[in-house]
């Protein structure tokens, strides 16, 4: 059990320290940027899996937000930031998205 105790500390600090950019995407109507600013800063923030709204910083480059520090994984983010996407943005005709990056 020793020999995972490293093992696990490592992995879990390389989560909490995350940093990752997300954008929202759509097409064919607004433009998914005004949508993202909403999630990212205007609004409560998006609601991450553990309830929680979390703001994060607007980059003002490509319709980007920078969320640094939280402990979720890549997949936990686009979730998290396509469900404020899809909330945020057109609620008829194809409901848009989000994506995320490290």
């Amino acid at each position: 059990m020793k020999f995972y105790s490293p093992i696990t500390f490592f992995l879990l600090a390389g989560v909490a320290n995350a940093q990752y950019k997300c954008y929202c995407t759509g097409s064919g109507g607004a433009n998914p940027d005004t949508f993202s600013n909403t999630c990212c800063v205007t609004a409560d923030g998006v609601t991450f899996p553990d309830g929680k709204d979390r703001k994060g910083t607007w980059l003002n480059n490509g319709g980007l937000c920078e969320f640094k520090g939280l402990p979720f994984t890549q997949n936990e983010f686009i979730s998290s930031y396509a469900a404020c996407c899809s909330s945020t943005g057109p609620q008829t005709g194809n409901k848009y998205g989000g994506n995320c990056f490290k």
